[in-house]
């Protein structure tokens, strides 16, 4: 007669992607608990649109090809620095740059969006027949910054995901 012998079952696993695993700050690399999967999906999507976030930057030059103004430029040059410093904190994942990208980015750029608006209504001007309107111009060589306004609370959403998780490991 021939033994039996133990049924070999094979499971299939999903392997975790994350991009600059090594980059990870201390708290999730060597952790003994695992990455969530909900924050390793959101920092990836974070990392995906630092670059979005640089094609925003590039693009709010058209803004400053209309208007023609320092403030407008010292605005682009800082968005890129405030773009390369949160790309950094993306990879990390270190709360606090998380927190300081959110903050240098959503008020100042949030704040000189509203102030572009209020200055084209208070200095709008008639528009020619045929042509585009100033208004229309100015929502589509303003809409960069609306974009890296918009990307700017997405990081302070992954800022406040990686606190509670923070948080938590420190409860257990």
């Amino acid at each position: 007669m021939e033994e039996a012998r133990p049924k070999i079952n094979f499971k299939r696993v999903q392997l975790e992607q994350i991009f600059f695993k090594d980059s990870l700050c201390e708290e999730f690399r060597s952790s003994r608990y695992p990455i969530p999967n909900n924050i390793r999906l959101r920092r990836n999507l974070a990392i995906i649109l630092a670059f979005c976030e640089l094609i925003c930057c590039t693009l709010g030059l058209g803004l400053y090809i209309r208007r023609r103004s320092r403030l407008i430029i010292g605005l682009i040059v800082y968005c890129f620095v405030v773009t390369v410093f949160g790309f950094r904190a993306k990879v990390e994942l270190n709360y606090c740059k998380l927190l300081a990208h959110a903050c240098m980015s959503i008020p100042v750029i949030g704040g000189f969006y509203i102030y572009i608006m209020i200055d084209n209504a208070i200095t709008s001007s008639n528009h020619n027949e045929g042509a585009l309107s100033e208004t229309f111009i100015l929502l589509l060589t303003s809409s960069p910054f609306l974009g890296l306004l918009i990307m700017g609370c997405y990081s302070c959403a992954l800022c406040i995901l990686v606190d509670e998780e923070l948080a938590s490991r420190a409860q257990a």
